[in-house]
């Protein structure tokens, strides 16, 4: 398992989850991963994305569950929003994060689907006590000082004359095989 980008991030953590789950919209492909985890002493629980078996890019990085938690609370309980609102969580700027997000937390049954409006979600009663609920599970912890997690990033890709490719985010990866 490779880093995620944090500001800063931990040494360590307890992955507590790790799966996959279908896509919200019925005509894509393939399952998404992610993971959930805490650092040890849990003071902050975080989110990951790690695959995507239908193709697409997306942001491998370690969101903090409280910036999601603090986006859920925004977006108010009676009104269907669409995932895109859940953009802002996220460092990287890939366009499938936000949606990617909204799977795994319709998953997670913290988001449901609007029974009215096709596409748009709401937000589960649940959504209050997911983050309290991550420290309860049980898992594997993982050092990030490991020479695996020292492993260098790949180079930005780059065209013929050397310059970087545009739309192409250091913090986008492509999908995990």
């Amino acid at each position: 398992m490779k880093r995620g980008i944090l500001p800063t991030p931990p040494k360590e953590l307890v992955v507590v989850r790790s799966v996959q789950v279908p896509k919200l919209s019925q005509r894509a492909d393939g399952l998404i991963g992610y993971q959930l985890a805490y650092v040890p002493d849990q003071s902050e629980a975080f989110f990951a994305l790690t695959s995507n078996a239908g193709g697409g890019y997306f942001s491998k990085e370690w969101v903090p569950v409280s910036r999601i938690v603090d986006k859920l609370a925004e977006l108010s309980a009676e009104e269907a929003f669409p995932a895109i609102a859940l953009k802002s969580v996220f460092v990287g700027k890939s366009v499938n994060n936000a949606s990617f997000l909204a799977a795994a937390l319709v998953a997670e049954g913290v988001l449901k689907s609007d029974p009215e409006k096709a596409f748009r979600l709401m937000v589960a009663p649940e959504a209050k006590d997911w983050r309290d609920l991550i420290f309860t599970l049980s898992g594997e912890t993982v050092r990030f000082d490991s020479p695996e997690a020292d492993k260098p990033e790949p180079e930005p890709k780059k065209n013929k004359r050397g310059a970087k490719v545009k739309g192409v985010d250091d913090a986008d990866h492509p999908p995990s095989e």
